[in-house]
């Protein structure tokens, strides 16, 4: 960009791509989205009318000593919500930490809620749905989605029946998850598109083994 302006992360590990020269803005369902060639201060008004739209006021230090700064809270929340029920809220998720980025990068350990969350922005993002007839159920397919799970990680592990009310109140995740057969059923999606869902634990092992997150 020119005099005065720089590429501001939304995410760690963007950097690389910029020093390909690949710029790209965020995007449905992807968490490594990078805002170029945006000013600092723009940054931050955007940072604050998102805690407006939301009702929320931002508190002006986001400074970070043993409790997460409002907006690393805000974001963490919203980020968690893009695996649930909608990749938009990754916008929202990014437009509340990029003011705080700047600083978190120069001093980190000052800002560690803040790089926490944005490092969830730089793993691709990837949702694992099992859907089982009883709530106690234990099948191989259960165990190795148990296996799959970090931090950062979309993965639910509910009935048919939760998994239609979830739906019902607009975690979009959960729509039209069924058993199929009556066995335990995995839906493994990267941004809300999914694969074939699938009832066979080593099939599934493959799918985690080839799938972006």
């Amino acid at each position: 960009g020119g005099a005065g302006r720089r590429r501001t992360l939304v995410a760690i590990g963007v950097e690389r791509d910029a020093a390909r020269g690949e710029h790209r803005v965020p995007a449905a369902g992807r968490r490594d989205a990078v805002l170029r060639d945006a000013r600092v201060d723009e940054l931050a008004r955007e940072g604050r009318t998102v805690g407006v739209a939301l009702g929320i006021t931002l508190d002006a230090d986001r400074n970070e000593g043993a409790t997460p700064s409002g907006a690393a809270l805000l974001a963490d929340a919203a980020a968690r919500l893009g695996g649930l029920v909608a990749p938009g809220y990754l916008e929202v998720a990014a437009r509340a930490l990029a003011p705080s980025l700047p600083a978190a990068l120069e001093r980190p350990i000052a800002y560690g809620s803040t790089l926490a969350v944005a490092a969830r922005f730089a793993a691709p993002q990837a949702e694992l749905v099992v859907v089982t007839r009883e709530a106690t159920a234990e099948h191989p397919l259960v165990a190795v989605a148990r296996a799959w799970a970090r931090p950062g990680r979309t993965l639910a592990i509910v009935t048919e029946a939760q998994a239609a009310a979830l739906a019902a109140s607009g975690f979009a995740l959960f729509a039209e998850r069924v058993t199929r057969g009556g066995a335990p059923t995995a839906y493994l999606c990267e941004g809300f598109t999914c694969r074939l869902p699938t009832t066979d634990a080593g099939e599934l092992a493959e799918q985690l083994g080839s799938a972006a997150g």
